[in-house]
Formats: structure tokens, C-alpha cells, sequence
């Protein structure tokens, strides 16, 4: 071995102590940011939690609100998955799907106990169901709201109470962007073969039908199938040709019941993990038959693109089941 390279050899047995301590000196600088003092305290300067829940549609709904708060505030956002890990009985079993999008955030915390933590040693603002609804999403009002706040929290109903505004931030900042599928990343064989009927068909309409808890919450918010028949009996008196695409959490009753001179093909190869691959495949369709009560089916059309005679058909208070004599 060379004569320098046993020095340089001696130097850094020599200094490793040094190093080691300059490591030490860092790391504590870097816990004393976090935590101050002997009272462990994580301490929030200015930031935004959203509290995640529900299916995909919710989750995007939630993501929007959190953009929008926390670029008004300037602040750090927070993502609170612990609905996924700590689903409690008597709730609609459901998966994490957002984060198969490009979406930004600071922070992602899936564990209640860390959330909990936080929670205990700030003084966050919370806002739920109602509280933000009388802003009437007027933006200013919103911005001199959660200004008066370091810390805030919203959950999917302080995201809904503010949807419209969040949605049209959305719009102008770029954000369906973040929440158009890489579709390339997840898709397999069955998913492109559907994606190339929808492409190689003229005038491709979307059908969405929810039913599963639809056809008891709330007494039944599920749509009859007169809605579906006349609406697409509807389509076919205005389209010349076109085929039409269902999309459904109950696709046996919808190959049962729905039928039509045009070609109508099912989507019947995902299962509740993978909405996220049905509703980009249902966002590549032109025109939409929808159920007006399920946010799935408005995210299909945000996500969509707009073209001039566009047909978009959505149920009515009337045609739920609960309605029915």
C-alpha cells in the first residue's frame, strides 16, 4: 500500500471520533427542531391536515380541499390515512387509492397513535360537517377564515361544504393533472383492450351505476333502473351510432337489466381495489349516464374532456328508489 493512503488511513482512525460526534451534534439539531425541550412537544407552526375517508372520489375531494387551504395559508399539508388502517365496524370497508396519483403533500401519516400524538400537542381547529358551508365557497371568505388559524383540520364533509371552490382552484391550478392517472404504470391486458374499445368507438357513453350501500343508506338512494332504460333509450334517439361502457359495484344487475342497439360492453375485470383504473377508463368516454347522488360519477366529467355537444344524463331526486310508490 502506498505511504499516503496509510496516512490518510491513519487520519480517518484519527478523526472518527470527530466525525461521529459532528453526526451526533447534527441529529440532535435536527430532533430539537422537532421536539422542544424535555416535553417531547411536535410543535405545528402553520399547517393543514386532511383527514382522508371514504372511496376514491372522497379521497380526491379531500386532496382538493387540502391543496386549496394549504396554499392559501402557505402550509404545510398533512394527509391523515388512518381511516384505511382503523376501519371501525359498522363502516364501509374502503382502500387507499390517492396515492396511485401524482399528488404533492408534506407529510402522510397512516398510524392514529402519531396522529394522536400531534393532535395532543397542538391546538388544531377543527372543522367538520356544516362549519365552513356558511362561507358558501366564496374564496375571500374561506382565505379570511382559515387565516385567523396556525393549524387547521378537515375531514370529507368540511371538504364537501367547500367543494366548489376547491374544485374550481383545481381547475385553474393545474391540480387534475396531479389526478390524471398514469395509466401505464397499472394497467394490464384487460384494462387496455377495454380502454381500446372505448378509443375505437364512435360516440362512447359512460354509464355509472351505484348501488350496493346505496340501496339502504338513507332509505335508499339507489336509482331505479326506469332511469337507466330512459336514458339510454334517450342516447340512441340522439346519437347515430355509439356504444355504450357500464361501470358498477353491482355489474351482474347491470348485465341482467341494461340493454341496447348499441354495443354495451361491462366492466366487470375490477374489483373495489382498483376504482381508480375504472374511472379513468370511464373518464376516455365521451358522453355520461350517471347517478346524480354518487361523487364518483361528477369525477368522472371533471376528469373528462370537454367537447361541444357533449350529452351528460344524471338522476334526479325522483328517480330514486326511495321515491317509489
Amino acid at each position: 500500500m502506498k505511504l499516503y493512503q496509510k496516512i490518510k488511513n491513519l487520519f480517518r482512525y484519527i478523526l472518527f471520533p470527530i466525525y461521529v460526534y459532528k453526526s451526533y451534534i447534527s441529529l440532535r439539531n435536527v430532533e430539537n427542531h422537532i421536539f422542544k425541550g424535555h416535553q417531547k412537544k411536535f410543535l405545528l407552526k402553520n399547517a393543514v391536515i386532511v383527514k382522508m375517508a371514504g372511496g376514491l372520489t372522497n379521497q380526491m375531494i379531500c386532496y382538493m380541499a387540502g391543496r386549496l387551504l394549504a396554499d392559501i395559508k402557505k402550509a404545510t399539508l398533512i394527509i391523515d390515512t388512518t381511516f384505511y388502517t382503523n376501519t371501525k365496524e359498522g363502516q364501509t370497508s374502503r382502500n387507499l387509492q390517492i396515492t396511485n396519483y401524482g399528488i404533492r403533500y408534506d407529510i402522510i401519516i397512516p398510524d392514529s397513535e402519531t396522529i394522536n400524538f400531534i393532535k395532543s400537542q397542538n391546538n388544531i381547529t377543527i372543522y367538520s360537517k356544516g362549519k365552513l358551508k356558511l362561507l358558501n365557497n366564496d374564496i375571500e371568505r374561506i382565505k379570511n377564515e382559515v387565516l385567523l388559524h396556525d393549524s387547521v383540520e378537515v375531514n370529507i364533509w368540511a371538504s364537501l361544504d367547500i367543494r366548489e371552490a376547491a374544485t374550481d382552484y383545481a381547475k385553474n391550478n393545474n391540480i387534475f393533472e396531479e389526478l390524471t392517472l398514469d395509466y401505464k404504470t397499472f394497467f394490464k391486458n384487460v384494462d387496455y383492450e377495454f380502454l381500446n374499445q372505448i378509443k375505437n368507438s364512435k360516440n362512447p357513453v359512460a354509464i355509472h351505476v351505484r348501488r350496493g350501500d346505496f340501496l339502504t343508506n338513507e332509505g335508499g338512494q339507489s336509482v331505479t333502473l326506469d332511469f337507466y332504460i330512459n336514458a339510454i333509450n334517450d342516447i340512441e334517439s340522439k346519437l347515430s351510432a355509439g356504444a355504450f361502457f357500464v361501470f358498477s359495484d353491482d355489474i351482474d344487475w347491470c348485465k341482467k337489466h341494461l340493454k341496447s342497439e348499441f354495443p354495451i360492453h361491462f366492466a366487470d375485470f375490477n374489483d373495489d381495489q382498483n376504482g381508480f383504473k375504472d374511472m379513468y377508463l370511464a373518464s376516455q368516454c365521451q358522453h355520461f349516464i350517471l347517478t346524480q347522488a354518487s361523487t364518483f360519477g361528477h369525477q368522472i366529467v371533471l376528469l373528462s374532456k370537454e367537447h361541444e355537444g357533449r350529452i351528460i344524463i344524471r338522476s334526479s331526486e325522483n328517480d330514486k328508489l326511495r321515491n317509489q310508490s
